[in-house]
């Protein structure tokens, strides 16, 4: 559904919040928060980005290269081998473990990267690469829900509707009431309203991740033995 009618069902469900307490303005507000809040909890955006390795250089600002970030996937980070064509999978680590385990990484000299740690804005990469290439690096990342306006879907910042997410659009109504009802000063309802939220986001997590196809194609199953010999 379109911005229009979320609006119209938060007054719908909440009709005792008229839009002369919460304009449709604020509205759109909430329904945006709730969205980059819904898709942060249910990890429900997996993507990827790539961008530039520059030579010498160890440390990327996220903000400037990878806009759409909420938080980093399993797959990590990888970097592009140019010599052997490759991509390498880069070992997570903290910047902590760095300084005990090679004390002088930061003055180290420039080779094939192992080793990344992401604090902040910041990626980390040891060693720095030492030459620069296009896409050089590769990261598995959570993307950030887009802001709504009119005539857009929730989720995706455009007209574009995401099919998958479809059952998930109300959702974001329930973080509607419990701010609602939080400013209307009704503390329980509120604190129940963001239960509910956080529930529904937990149990889209669990679906969204949910792959039937995997799961029942023979070359997943693992190879089980006998149970009754296990026991004789």
């Amino acid at each position: 559904m379109i911005l229009s009618a979320l609006i119209s069902l938060c007054r719908l469900y909440v009709p005792e919040c008229p839009s002369t307490v919460i304009s449709d303005a604020d509205v759109t507000i909430i329904l945006n928060i709730a969205a980059q809040k819904f898709v942060v909890l249910a990890e429900a955006l997996p993507t990827y980005t790539t961008f530039n390795a520059v030579a010498s250089d160890g440390d990327y600002s996220i903000a400037s290269n990878v806009t759409t970030f909420a938080k980093v996937r399993k797959e990590g980070l990888w970097w592009y081998n140019s010599t052997n064509s490759k991509w390498v999978e880069l070992k997570p680590r903290t910047l902590q473990w760095l300084d005990t385990t090679f004390p002088q990484w930061k003055d180290a000299a420039a080779g094939n990267p192992e080793y990344y740690s992401i604090d902040g804005d910041e990626i980390t990469v040891y060693p720095k690469p030492d030459t620069s290439y296009t896409n050089g690096f590769k990261l598995y990342h959570f993307k950030v829900s887009q802001d709504m306006v009119a005539g857009y879907s929730p989720f995706s910042g455009s007209a574009t509707r995401y099919p998958f997410l479809i059952n998930y659009e109300e959702d974001l109504i329930d973080y509607y009431k419990y701010r609602a009802k939080e400013i209307m000063n009704y503390p329980v309802d509120a604190t129940t309203a963001l239960t509910i939220f956080i529930g529904k986001a937990a149990k889209a997590k669990t679906e969204l991740q949910a792959r039937p196809d995997v799961a029942t194609s023979a070359f997943a199953k693992p190879k089980t033995r006998n149970s009754r010999r296990m026991f004789r």
